[in-house]
């Protein structure tokens, strides 16, 4: 890895340029700084040394002046803006093997109407799935929000997306690989290695307690409605304000492809909104159109498998913060489970 490193920050943007004169890179990848992502830098490090090639061949890019400016932001994707005679574009190149099915979950969105950029083209570089879509030039609703520019509601239109979101039906459940999601049922994915690994994490490192509810009973109310309201959806399983553009109304963008049923994504973003120090009630009002008649201990029981699943993670890199503002949200909402 630190020949890796060394080769990357010894003046590879300046060979690129030689290399093609037509291309421009106004920046480099920004590499993370935690040892939980190496291997996400070794994979942005593989595609730089290809981009150059791609530019100067794709169909799109072939024979003119074109810039990129890769994103600051973001672990798992390396994104960039390409701009090409003057049309700007994003090319965005998921960097683990299970981001399969973006294109796919963005073009049922489009079809229903919610906004989310429209994809022009998908293919491979250097192993790796990209996809090539529509610039919108807006800012992040994080963005929004920090600056002050952002309606006062718009965790409201943000549950009201979802739930549009959540109108197209369909099949199995978790992550998708070679098109197909991974588990047939519910339950097989809720008792899956992947989440058991995840709930050791929490274990191990004694991040969850039973003030904020115990997981048997989390698994067990979780599995009983998912076999009373077996409809799985696509869900966005990283739906909060990095990954919505603050535009009227709300653009849909980064999903982090996930087959489910719906309680699990909507709890999903509660966690989200939790861990910044909000309190969700209002992306429940927007998802639930104000009524009070959904079942309040499956979506509290949603909200405590996701701290399980991003813990693990979160702790990785050193997010305390974040962990802290979830646990005291769990602890004044345990009621909910009970």
């Amino acid at each position: 890895m630190k020949s890796v490193l060394t080769w990357y920050t010894s003046g590879v943007e300046g060979n690129i340029k030689k290399q093609n004169s037509m291309i421009t890179f106004k920046n480099q990848p920004r590499l993370s700084e935690h040892g939980v992502d190496q291997k996400y830098n070794e994979r942005r490090l593989i595609l730089l040394s290809q981009m150059d090639q791609f530019l100067s061949t794709t169909e799109l890019f072939k024979d003119k002046d074109v810039s990129i400016e890769f994103f600051h932001s973001g672990v798992s994707s390396l994104s960039s803006f390409i701009e090409a005679n003057g049309v700007k574009y994003v090319l965005k190149i998921p960097l683990r093997p299970t981001m399969e099915g973006e294109v796919q979950f963005l073009k049922e969105w489009e079809a229903v109407n919610v906004p989310v950029p429209h994809v022009y083209e998908e293919g491979i570089i250097a192993n790796f799935r990209y996809i090539l879509m529509q610039y919108i030039d807006v800012p992040l609703l994080t963005d929004a929000i920090n600056n002050g520019t952002a309606k006062k509601d718009f965790s409201i239109d943000m549950g009201r997306t979802l739930a549009k979101m959540y109108t197209l039906k369909a099949e199995g459940y978790g992550r998708i690989i070679k098109g197909k999601p991974e588990h047939k049922t519910f339950k097989e994915w809720i008792l899956s290695e992947d989440l058991q690994k995840r709930f050791d994490g929490v274990r191990e490192n004694n991040l969850l307690g039973d003030e904020h509810g115990t997981l048997t009973k989390v698994l067990d109310i979780l599995i009983a409605y998912a076999e009373a309201d077996k409809m799985s959806t696509y869900c966005h399983f990283d739906f909060g304000a990095n990954n919505i553009l603050a535009t009227e109304p709300l653009t849909v963008i980064d999903p982090d492809p996930m087959v489910n049923n719906a309680i699990i994504d909507i709890g999903r973003s509660i966690l989200l909104e939790s861990s910044g120090g909000y309190t969700g009630e209002q992306l429940k009002e927007g998802y639930f159109g104000g009524k009070g008649d959904f079942d309040i201990q499956a979506l509290q029981a949603a909200i405590i498998l996701n701290a399980y699943w991003k813990f693990p993670y979160w702790y990785k890199k050193n997010k305390i913060k974040q962990i802290d503002h979830v646990q005291q949200y769990l602890s004044q909402t345990s009621h909910f489970l009970k």
